[in-house]
């Protein structure tokens, strides 16, 4: 639902261009929700008291760091494949929308 609102944001605000698509709902999109994953899991651990919140931000929290590039790149590359070579795999890619020249 996160990356949906991401992707509605982007599509109500942003001129539709192929690259804006590329970069927000693939890269960005998939960035921004594997962090807001990951903190909702922490905080669930934190409320929950399985976890001090010491230990969440030193053992969990810090990966997210390392989670977020490759997460957004393979992502954002599968996304870029995919809206190249099949863009009706992809369901919210509309051909008349992005590659339309009367945008």
């Amino acid at each position: 639902m996160f990356s949906y609102v991401i992707f509605w944001l982007s599509y109500q605000y942003l001129s539709r261009h192929l690259f804006i698509y590329i970069f927000v709902a693939g890269f960005f999109n998939a960035a921004f929700t594997i962090v807001f994953h990951l903190c909702v899991v922490s905080a669930g651990y934190w409320i929950s008291g399985l976890h001090s919140w010491d230990t969440i931000i030193n053992n969990y929290l810090t990966l997210a760091l390392l989670v977020w590039f490759p997460e957004g790149l393979l992502n954002g590359m599968a996304v870029s494949m995919m809206a190249v070579y099949r863009p009706q795999l992809l369901r919210t890619f509309y051909d008349r929308e992005y590659l339309s020249p009367e945008r």
